[in-house]
């Protein structure tokens, strides 16, 4: 199933200034050449995020130079297939036109509910993507690029790519702040683990996984080309204080060409349709 959310979807297209969309290209395998760059770590994008949100922890949507100083090192391994002009960061592709993402910082907006930032966050070797952290006013996802033919799909956070390059796995724990009876200030999870097939430049969702709200994963661990462990987080010390802590892990394996989790538990895994 090619997924099609606002958080997870796959799609073709130009967001280059001024650029009308334009037609998916003609599949194209992708080739050890795709990108003549080394191979990195398949959690390089996962482990970015991490460490972006350490470096530069009083973000807060309008002064970002420590996010750009953060970023300008991750642009300069890339050997010149991905750069930064001003606020347009563009990627070279193999067999199609550059693709270019625009920002809009929130100075001189009307509304800070309008900006939008993009951070390179890295790439994955195989299957060969670019990634980036695509933010908004409350929202943020993230953004792939293939690096062979373009083609664009939108995830809900940075990928870990399996030993073969098939499949990439991404995992979701985003803390839902609320307020009680009593007014005050309570969290629960909203939380999602997919396993997308990559396949000529697109995504296609295999498997979903919503817990319900007690647990999220963390950074998902790929065991083998069909299996792949994920951290079990908890709030920590009740719903009021939005810590985290891990309480174990959970396994999903591919069966029959099914995704099954290793041992059932109170949340049941959700496979995606054929």
């Amino acid at each position: 199933m090619e997924t099609k959310l606002s958080m997870a979807f796959a799609a073709t297209i130009c967001l280059a200034p001024g650029c009308a969309d334009r037609t998916a290209p003609a599949p194209t395998q992708p080739t050890t050449a795709a990108i003549a760059l080394e191979a990195v770590d398949p959690a390089v994008a996962f482990k970015a995020r991490l460490a972006m949100g350490q470096q530069c922890p009083k973000y807060d949507g309008r002064d970002h130079s420590c996010l750009l100083a953060s970023e300008a090192g991750r642009l300069a391994s890339t050997a010149g297939r991905a750069s930064r002009d001003g606020n347009a960061l563009c990627f070279k592709t193999d067999a199609a036109a550059p693709v270019c993402l625009r920002d809009r910082p929130a100075e001189g907006l009307d509304s800070e509910r309008d900006y939008d930032h993009h951070w390179y966050l890295g790439r994955l070797s195989a299957p060969p993507l670019y990634v980036v952290e695509h933010w908004r006013y409350e929202n943020s996802a993230t953004i792939l690029i293939d690096a062979v033919n373009g083609a664009i799909s939108r995830v809900a956070a940075p990928p870990v790519a399996s030993p073969d390059g098939e499949r990439i796995a991404v995992a979701s724990t985003q803390l839902d702040p609320k307020a009680d009876s009593q007014d005050r200030v309570v969290y629960r999870l909203a939380a999602s683990l997919t396993i997308y097939r990559y396949r000529y430049g697109i995504v296609h969702q295999e498997f979903e996984v919503k817990p319900d709200g007690d647990w999220g994963p963390g950074q998902p661990r790929w065991l083998s080309p069909s299996s792949v462990e994920v951290p079990v987080q908890r709030l920590a010390g009740g719903n009021e204080r939005g810590e985290l802590q891990a309480t174990g892990v959970r396994r999903y394996e591919l069966i029959d060409e099914r995704w099954r989790e290793h041992m059932p538990s109170a949340s049941k895994p959700v496979a995606a349709a054929n």
